[in-house]
C-alpha cells in the first residue's frame, strides 16, 4: 500500500480534534453538537442494523432518540488507530477503530460495542465536517 500525500499539521489536528468532539457529543447525547460534526447533506449509516440517517434533522432525531433509549446510562467510547487519507484540499477519508463502553450509573462499564468508522470527511465553511460516516460493527 503507498502512503497518500500528508496533510497539513493543522488539518490532521483539525481532524483528531472533530474526531474527539464527535465522541464526546455522542456520549453525552448532545444532539445539536453531534449533528454540527456533519456537513449539511451527510450521512450516517451503520449496515448491521440496516440504518442510514442522512441530513441534520434525522441526524438530530437520532442522537436524540439514543439518548431517550439509553434511559440514564453511561456511554463511553474511544477512537484508536486513527488514519487519514488526504484525497484533495476539501476531501480526506479517514478510518479508526471504536470500542464502546455503558453501564448504569455507579457500575463499572462493561464492553457493548466494537467495530471500524469509515469515514469521508470535506471542509465545509472552513471547516472539516463528517460527509459520511460508515460504522462498521465487529459482530
Amino acid at each position: 500500500m503507498s502512503r497518500p500525500a500528508p496533510l497539513a499539521a493543522q488539518d490532521y489536528t483539525d481532524i483528531q480534534d472533530l474526531y474527539a468532539y464527535y465522541t464526546l457529543c455522542s456520549d453525552a447525547g448532545d444532539a445539536e453538537g453531534f449533528v454540527s460534526c456533519f456537513s449539511a447533506d451527510a450521512e450516517l449509516c451503520i449496515p448491521t442494523l440496516s440504518m442510514s440517517v442522512r441530513g441534520h434533522a434525522d441526524l438530530h432525531r437520532f442522537k436524540s432518540g439514543d439518548k431517550a433509549r439509553r434511559k440514564g446510562r453511561v456511554r463511553r467510547h474511544w477512537n484508536s488507530g486513527l488514519h487519514l487519507q488526504h484525497i484533495d484540499p476539501a476531501t480526506v477519508r479517514g478510518q479508526c477503530y471504536l470500542h464502546a463502553y455503558e453501564a448504569a450509573p455507579g457500575q463499572a462499564l462493561v464492553l457493548v460495542d466494537m467495530g471500524v468508522y469509515e469515514d469521508t470527511l470535506v471542509r465545509e465553511d472552513g471547516e472539516w465536517r463528517f460527509s459520511r460516516r460508515e460504522i462498521r460493527m465487529d459482530y
